[in-house]
């Protein structure tokens, strides 16, 4: 893959332990994460585009192991040694993929409101599924169906979402052997807490931290999730 196809924004630091990668969540870009990346000028700090956001190209379907596949080239050549990795909602599923098939990139991982594991399944959405797969069937127009993620995903974008959400994870977080930080907000309605409680039961080395706030609770909280990777890459020299 050529290093250029990948957008990033990179901050040298002032001088730090491990280098910082931030990646964003579904519908963000490379700014996402600054409430976070501005916060910890000691280190040297790379946000890229994920692939079909920003000014990232996407050129096909890819799977959430694609993803990590890609980003861990990326990291091989343009940063050229291991990272404590910062990953929000859907940069979690592609961090996640990245710590268990790259775990020679990945020095530690803050995951927050992090996508990756089965949910259950309520009433309301087992009875949408089903709505969708009869209007389907019959050949009806459900172009209003899907979560607002997929209806406003455009073009392969769609696919990616369609394969994400199917993509459990579970063994792949039983796999990663670095420290890592599940963080959450407690009022969080699209990765839910027993999501979170349940990838802390699956890591090996895991700390897990509730916060006031819902999905982007890291923005009501930024000084102490700073803190937080701060005290993680601190100790991932």
């Amino acid at each position: 893959m050529d290093d250029s196809v990948i957008n990033y924004i990179f901050r040298e630091g002032t001088g730090g332990g491990a280098p910082l990668v931030f990646l964003h969540g579904w519908g963000g870009d490379c700014r996402s994460l600054d409430a976070l990346a501005l916060r910890l000028p000691a280190y040297d700090r790379y946000s890229p585009d994920l692939f079909g956001f920003g000014l990232t190209p996407l050129k096909r379907v890819m799977t959430v192991d694609e993803y990590a596949d890609g980003i861990a080239e990326w990291m091989e050549r343009i940063i050229g040694e291991a990272a404590v990795v910062v990953a929000h909602s859907f940069g979690g599923r592609v961090a996640i993929s990245l710590s268990a098939r790259h775990s020679e990139m990945v020095k530690g991982l803050a995951l927050i409101s992090s996508a990756g594991v089965r949910p259950r399944r309520s009433a309301t959405r087992t009875c949408k599924i089903a709505a969708y797969r009869l209007r389907r069937a019959f050949g009806l127009d459900t172009s209003r169906c899907g979560s607002a993620d997929y209806r406003a995903a455009q073009g392969d974008l769609r696919g990616v979402l369609a394969l994400a959400v199917r993509n459990f994870q579970e063994e792949q977080l039983k796999k990663i052997c670095v420290p890592v930080l599940i963080i959450y907000g407690k009022s969080d309605k699209d990765t839910p807490p027993y999501t979170a409680k349940k990838m802390s039961r699956l890591v090996r080395d895991g700390a897990l931290i509730e916060l006031d706030g819902g999905h982007f609770c890291y923005l009501d909280n930024a000084s102490v999730v700073a803190a937080m990777i701060d005290a993680l890459a601190g100790g991932a020299k």
